[in-house]
């Protein structure tokens, strides 16, 4: 799959696309394949190494949020199904990305008024 990946810690120009193996799921978790994610000033702050005490280890994939399609549920997951249309946000999640793996717990479906970009 794509994702954009932070190579090191910096600027913008740090940010790469790149082929990477799509996330695989542990219980508890659905697979998302990404429309839209969420860019904000977390992101820009995580990237730049100042967010955390410790910061990220690189390469990592960005991205706290997003909304897409559920592509697949792990054993566990009673609240989803495929095809569900979702958005969430959680810390390293790697929303930059086709796909990503988000906590049901952290998820939460559509309703059919609110579309995939405005959730993101």
């Amino acid at each position: 799959m794509k994702a954009i990946v932070a190579r090191e810690l910096g600027s913008p120009d740090v940010l790469e696309l790149k082929d990477v193996p799509k996330p695989a799921l542990k219980e508890g978790e659905i697979l998302v394949q990404l429309k839209f994610a969420g860019v904000n000033m977390v992101d820009t702050i995580e990237r730049r190494g100042l967010f955390q005490d410790v910061p990220r280890t690189t390469p990592y994939v960005p991205g706290l949020e997003g909304s897409g399609l559920v592509s697949a549920i792990s054993r566990g997951v009673t609240r989803f199904n495929p095809g569900d249309r979702v958005g969430f946000m959680q810390f390293m999640t790697g929303s930059y990305a086709e796909y990503a793996v988000a906590s049901d717990q952290l998820t939460f479906k559509l309703p059919d008024d609110v579309s995939l970009e405005a959730a993101a």
